[in-house]
């Protein structure tokens, strides 16, 4: 009954625990919806920003190059918008 009034949803049980591993499921599917690949060059002297894109991203891609830090990262959309000045691929650049 209630999955034909709400489709989509994730039934669990609050006695046993039924389905709590399918809502686990649910969540890191719909997080991972938000994420953007995004393809950066920070410059040395903007350490700062790397730091906290380390912070938030955890593992990074990232390969030192003459005029910065090359990184590859998965972000949530409105931290991706935070680095687009630094962009060299899309969804930005």
């Amino acid at each position: 009954e209630l999955l034909r009034r709400h489709p989509g949803a994730v039934l669990v049980s609050a006695v046993t625990g039924e389905g709590i591993d399918g809502l686990v499921q649910r969540i890191e599917e719909e997080f991972a919806r938000t994420l953007q690949d995004v393809e950066l060059l920070i410059p040395y002297e903007s350490g700062a920003r790397l730091a906290e894109l380390h912070q938030v991203a955890g593992d990074l891609e990232r390969q030192d190059t003459p005029d910065g830090v090359r990184v590859l990262a998965r972000l949530p959309a409105p931290m991706a918008a935070r680095y687009q000045e630094f962009a060299l691929s899309r969804p930005y650049a």
